[in-house]
């Protein structure tokens, strides 16, 4: 009498993940045991594996978690593979800040940038960067660096959300005010340091307005209390 044996399907589960991180633990399910066996009864379990590393680009690895090595007595083993899917990770790239004055012209490069979120090795060489504020002729005020068109190795591999850095032109004339709006004749807001120095956007401190200031600029500070941090060092011709 020839007992033959059984067979023990074992199909592994599909998994997902973003790219770049750490695969997940491979797993699988049986069908087949009979007699109120369970996989204790196996010589060998059998062993799940992919191609698909930390680093895999971005794509469906088709039936790419595949099964093998599994021993039993009663049991012949059939395998069934499962998908592994890579997707996109989380890439932010944020213009740079900065500030000139009225009269000069900013020209970016492409690198004026920081970024977050880049898995090595990839690796940005350049974005485009624009501003209205950029050219000779614009007038004091605050404008918005645009960052767009990341350009670079593995690129593919992510969703890329880019934040607007911030301009900040200098006039030739410089508000400084307060706190308050209390007897105020050149400004019609209180102040920031954060500000361009424009009447509806003065600066806080007269420190600031020095700082940023260059020659023959005029800083007129509006009625006020000013709090400055050491001495006011007046070092060019206003």
């Amino acid at each position: 009498f020839n007992v033959t044996k059984a067979t023990l399907t074992v199909t592994a589960d599909a998994q997902t993940k973003v790219y770049g991180e750490t695969n997940p633990t491979l797993t699988f399910k049986y069908s087949g045991f009979l007699n109120g066996d369970d996989k204790t009864k196996l010589t060998t379990e059998p062993v799940a594996s992919t191609t698909v590393t930390k680093t895999s680009p971005v794509a469906l690895y088709a039936n790419d978690i595949t099964l093998d090595g599994g021993v039993a007595d009663n049991y012949s083993f059939t395998y069934v593979p499962a998908d592994f899917n890579v997707t996109k990770a989380t890439l932010t790239v944020i213009a740079n800040s900065t500030s000139k004055h009225s009269g000069s012209e900013i020209t970016f490069t492409g690198k004026e940038f920081t970024e977050e979120g880049l898995i090595s090795p990839d690796a940005i060489t350049t974005i485009n960067i624009t501003s209205d504020g950029a050219s000779s002729d614009a007038a004091a005020g605050s404008y918005p660096i645009v960052a767009s068109g990341a350009i670079g190795s593995g690129m593919g591999n992510y969703d890329i959300h880019y934040v607007d850095g911030s301009l900040t032109v200098y006039g030739t004339e410089l508000f400084v005010n307060d706190d308050s709006r209390t007897g105020d004749s050149f400004t019609s807001a209180v102040g920031n340091d954060n500000n361009p120095g424009t009447a509806s956007a003065p600066l806080r401190t007269i420190t600031k307005a020095i700082s940023v200031a260059v020659a023959n600029d005029a800083i007129k500070v509006d009625a006020g209390t000013f709090t400055e941090t050491g001495q006011i060092i007046i070092d060019k011709n206003l």
